[in-house]
């Protein structure tokens, strides 16, 4: 489990497999965000109910977006 995230952190996050740069837009949980990517070519799009990547016990229970690091 990661860092506690405040409107406004940067992080690296993954969404279908690639990793993108974003930015917390909202905190919805103690363990939930939305993220806003920066990427320019994905640039404004919104990941909704993104967490903290964990590993899975099932190969088909992984999340399609979640977050790796913060970004300092």
């Amino acid at each position: 489990m990661g860092k506690k995230l405040k409107i406004g952190d940067k992080v690296h996050c993954t969404f279908l497999g690639e990793k993108f740069t974003g930015k917390i837009i909202e905190v919805k949980s103690p363990k939930t965000y939305n993220i806003e990517l920066l990427d320019k070519s994905h640039l404004g799009t919104i990941l909704p109910n993104v967490s903290w990547f964990e590993k899975p016990k099932k190969k088909k229970d992984t999340l399609p977006w979640y977050i790796h690091e913060k970004i300092k």
